[in-house]
């Protein structure tokens, strides 16, 4: 049997997902998101390759961000650029101020990961909207598709499959095709690519996935890609047969009080599953920010942070229908109906929780916090507009109410009651679930300081 060589292959398989999706001719128009990593480079070079045959028109994009060191950013675009002009493909090259992106991550209280790939996504669909494109491409593989369901499970996300590979204007060709597919291709074709060093560093969940938790997956579990990848079509039919009973299910905006709200006797009669998913999508509603009755940002809508709100308040909730908040928003009952809104002022002593994976800024029910780096892979928080600092821990970190079942380990190593210890410090009982536990590895520390009581951190030297 003739084995087809890699570049065949990879061609072919790219012309199929596309075809299946568009209607390819002269006046189809494609935008390609290259960054100048292998991945993007390849399909690039594949894209070209497909336009020549067909005809369409291509159109190459690359954004610096300008917050790595000045030469390495500069050397994605130059190579890019390159690339272009040695292929005749029209590039779009877009250059953010210096200190541009750093600025939209105070704005949006997050990382500057998320504030970069917001800010991009944004030039990306305004750009394809100026030429009239008829979709924008991007790279994303089987591999990433694979670390974002391991992500989504080790979170505890509601009920998701991965990665889309069409949404919007967003395609993603080489969804099904793995990372050293991509790269021998790469080699088979002599295509020049970056190698971003950020990807090696395991500050991060997501690098933590790729570079530490997946070779041992690979290592002892033969066929485990392929389990998950059918555990994610099993998933994507439940999540399109919830998404088709929603349909029948609106909430309805009240701009004058600025909330949403839903018939409480229509809710009562639903299943659980159902209860929980039209929670999920009003938070959504709550959340839009929209022009023309559209989101304005395709993957803001995407990444929005009303899929952080914790299950287990939403599964409380439609148990006994007390009312539930989390970073300020509130889901309760009033006038015959379910309504979510905004906290207006002071905190519910109902308890919260939070997943953190990257240094930023966070709203928490006590407070503002900004997550730091403080040495190599040990962080710390930092009350906003207080003197207020947390004892070290490691990311990704859990910041939650406390749990009557908590203990932590003093410096001897033995188990204390987290509830004896808040009585020790004389704790009024009602400020039990509002003080901070950090939860990493293990049950990290107390952050007593900001409620007139004490810090009891674990030193993380002492388990590593």
């Amino acid at each position: 049997m003739k084995i087809q060589p890699i570049s065949d292959k990879l061609f072919f398989e790219v012309k199929s997902q596309i075809e299946k999706n568009y209607k390819l001719n002269n006046d189809f128009s494609v935008v390609v998101a290259v960054s100048g990593g292998a991945d993007s480079m390849v399909l690039f070079h594949i894209l070209n390759r497909l336009s020549k045959e067909i005809g369409f028109k291509i159109t190459g994009i690359t954004v610096n961000h300008n917050i790595r060191p000045k030469d390495e950013s500069l050397a994605d675009v130059l190579l890019v650029e390159k690339f272009a002009k040695e292929n005749d493909i029209q590039l779009k090259i877009h250059q953010f101020q210096p200190g541009f992106i750093e600025e939209v991550r105070k704005e949006r209280k997050k990382g500057i990961e998320e504030a970069a790939r917001f800010c991009r996504y944004k030039v990306f669909e305004e750009y394809t909207k100026e030429i009239k494109a008829d979709c924008l491409c991007l790279a994303h593989n089987q591999n990433d598709n694979l670390e974002t369901l391991i992500q989504r499970f080790l979170q505890g996300s509601v009920l998701k499959a991965g990665i889309k590979q069409k949404r919007g204007i967003y395609f993603r060709p080489l969804l099904n095709i793995t990372r050293k597919e991509i790269e021998e291709y790469a080699l088979e074709n002599k295509i020049p690519y970056c190698i971003d060093a950020t990807n090696l560093e395991n500050n991060y969940l997501r690098n933590k996935i790729r570079n530490q938790l997946v070779p041992v997956l690979d290592l002892y579990f033969d066929g485990w890609k392929t389990g998950v990848l059918n555990g994610e079509r099993k998933v994507f039919d439940v999540e399109k047969l919830i998404e088709n009973t929603l349909r029948n299910h609106n909430w309805t905006f009240d701009k004058k009080n600025n909330n949403v709200f839903f018939d409480f006797q229509e809710f009562v009669g639903l299943e659980k599953s159902i209860k929980i998913n039209l929670l999920y999508k009003g938070l959504e509603t709550f959340f839009a920010v929209k022009k023309n009755g559209e989101w304005e940002n395709q993957i803001e809508k995407n990444d929005r942070d009303f899929v952080r709100f914790p299950y287990y308040l939403l599964e409380k909730f439609v148990s006994d229908f007390k009312p539930v908040d989390f970073e300020n928003v509130k889901i309760f009952c009033e006038s015959e109906n379910i309504l979510i809104g905004n906290v207006k002022k002071g905190y519910d002593n109902i308890g919260f929780y939070t997943i953190i994976d990257s240094v930023g800024f966070y709203d928490l029910p006590f407070g503002k916090i900004q997550i730091e780096e403080k040495s190599k892979n040990r962080f710390v928080a930092k009350l906003v507009e207080s003197d207020f600092v947390s004892g070290e821990f490691l990311l990704p970190v859990v910041i939650r109410s406390k749990d009557n079942s908590d203990f932590i380990e003093d410096k001897n190593k033995n188990k204390k009651d987290v509830t004896k210890i808040f009585s020790e410090w004389k704790v009024l009982e009602e400020d039990f679930s509002r003080i901070p536990i950090f939860c990493d590895v293990k049950i990290r520390g107390i952050w007593g300081k900001p409620f007139n009581a004490e810090n009891f951190f674990v030193k993380i030297d002492e388990d590593l």
